[in-house]
């Protein structure tokens, strides 16, 4: 059922590509694709928490405390949050390990929104790269 599903999003995308004139995204090569994703994610940065919890109904904060509850981080523990986003499971992890939080993501735009919320919290909050 996912690989059905998954060609038919593949077939919506390359027809809708192919009816606005540009290159089907699917078919091009792979570090256009990345190109891609990597602005895609640049463009939305300042809206993405929004469209993030609109878009899962809200579950994506169960989804985030259970990836920091399977972490299983104790008080001096170090954390790698990698594609950090906007660095909203970084505000989750940092009270547990109290310690260091470094968050990493590829797309500049969320990197800032991330720093902007590092910079409110108190103390070595977590290094962002």
């Amino acid at each position: 059922m996912v690989l059905l599903q998954r060609r038919v999003v593949r077939e919506q995308i390359a027809s809708r590509d192919r009816s606005s004139g540009h290159e089907p995204i699917l078919s091009a090569a792979p570090s256009v694709r990345r190109a891609w994703v990597r602005d895609a994610f640049h463009t939305i940065a300042g809206r993405y928490d929004m469209l993030n919890h609109v878009l899962s109904g809200g579950i994506h904060l169960l989804w985030k405390h259970a990836a920091v509850r399977a972490a299983a981080l104790r008080p001096g523990d170090a954390a790698l949050d990698v594609c950090c986003g906007t660095g909203a499971a970084i505000e989750m992890l940092r009270p547990l390990c109290r310690r260091k939080v470094t968050g990493i993501d590829f797309s500049a735009g969320m990197l800032a929104i991330a720093r902007e919320r590092v910079a409110a919290m108190p103390g070595e909050a977590a290094t962002l790269g």
